[in-house]
């Protein structure tokens, strides 16, 4: 099964409910410290995978048994990118492999899982595995789940991207309103509308969209609010 969906923390639980593991394939800490609150209160295990430029690291957390990732990170966003750091497909796709492994073992109950943090950089070439401790006092591994608690909004993306989550819309009706607007491209396809507009991409689905190569979040809501204003 696949879901179009935005995962933010009003459809977290129910898109996650009933899983056997999770394996992070997200760009961004916001949305990686809202998998972990809502892993560690399904008691689901997953595997945090990231990577940019020539680095890359991977861990497996179990619920009640290892450190969770704001035990890891401390509740730290990074700043860097893929849009501004830029990043080798060799590293992603070295971590995208060990992750796949490490859920096959996990899966399976075959071989040893991982324990501790994997750091791997293809510019020095290394490889290390480093320990992580259980935080004192750490909110997700003591029930208290504040990333789920928040209101979904708008969430800065890589590239230049915004996510924006609006009011259900009539996908048709939109369609063919913009579509009289000679600023806008319409393009279409199954369960998603996507436009053009002055160098910048929107994608509009039902209850969100994306709005990309803008430089701030106010240009972002602008954009979103000449759409659905419409």
């Amino acid at each position: 099964n696949y879901f179009c969906e935005d995962f933010n923390s009003s459809t977290a639980e129910r898109l996650l409910a009933g899983v056997d593991m999770v394996i992070d394939g997200l760009d961004n800490f916001q949305s990686r410290f809202l998998l972990n609150d809502v892993c560690m209160k399904l008691k689901i295990p997953f595997i945090y995978a990231s990577s940019i430029e020539g680095r890359g690291m991977e861990t497996s957390i179990i619920p009640g048994k290892t450190p969770c990732l704001m035990c890891i990170f401390q509740n730290k966003y990074s700043l860097d990118t893929c849009e501004t750091a830029g990043i080798m497909p060799s590293v992603s796709g070295m971590i995208a492999m060990i992750s796949v492994n490490e859920a096959v073992k996990y899966l399976a109950e075959i071989g040893k899982t991982l324990e501790g943090l994997l750091s791997a950089s293809l510019m020095d070439n290394r490889i290390e595995k480093l320990k992580v401790n259980k935080m004192p006092g750490c909110q997700p591994c003591n029930g208290v789940y504040k990333h789920l608690a928040r209101q979904p909004g708008i969430q800065k993306l890589c590239s230049n991207a915004y996510h924006i989550n609006i009011r259900i819309l009539d996908m048709e009706k939109l369609r063919i309103k913009i579509s009289k607007n000679p600023d806008f491209i319409v393009t279409g396809g199954k369960g998603f509308l996507g436009l053009a507009y002055r160098n910048r991409n929107i994608t509009l689905f039902k209850n969100r969209m994306i709005v990309k190569n803008v430089k701030s979040e106010a240009e972002a809501k602008t954009i979103a609010s000449k759409i659905i204003g419409m």
